[in-house]
């Protein structure tokens, strides 16, 4: 490769100091990073098919985000989730109603020509 062209301008000036990120010797304070999840990793924590995943993020039950033409979700999102959609106790009487009480059955009659 030869010399950039004298008409390349580079992005930072050069009086300029370059953001901490870019300095391999820094040694600041570093917080933690986010844990990214691919769609895949995400189905099989939360137990679900690809599809149904695509369906909380798309109806806004759980955050996502595309990089590209990647959808990466949050770990922490993913345990928000899962919290927030833990069943309280007494909510799903719905799914098991009192059975009905069962009437005597009515007596078998005879065959007709018995």
């Amino acid at each position: 490769m030869g010399a950039p062209h004298p008409s390349a301008r580079p992005h930072m000036k050069s009086n300029e100091i370059p953001p901490p990120c870019l300095c391999r010797s820094y040694d600041g304070p570093m917080t933690e990073g986010i844990h990214w999840m691919g769609t895949r990793e995400a189905c099989e924590r939360l137990g679900v098919t690809l599809r149904t995943l695509y369906r909380f993020i798309d109806e806004g039950h759980l955050p996502a985000y595309k990089m590209g033409r990647v959808i990466r979700v949050q770990e922490t999102d993913v345990e928000d989730f899962i919290k927030r959609m833990r069943i309280e106790p007494g909510t799903l009487e719905h799914l098991y109603p009192e059975p009905k009480p069962r009437s005597d059955p009515e007596p078998a009659s005879d065959p007709p020509g018995a």
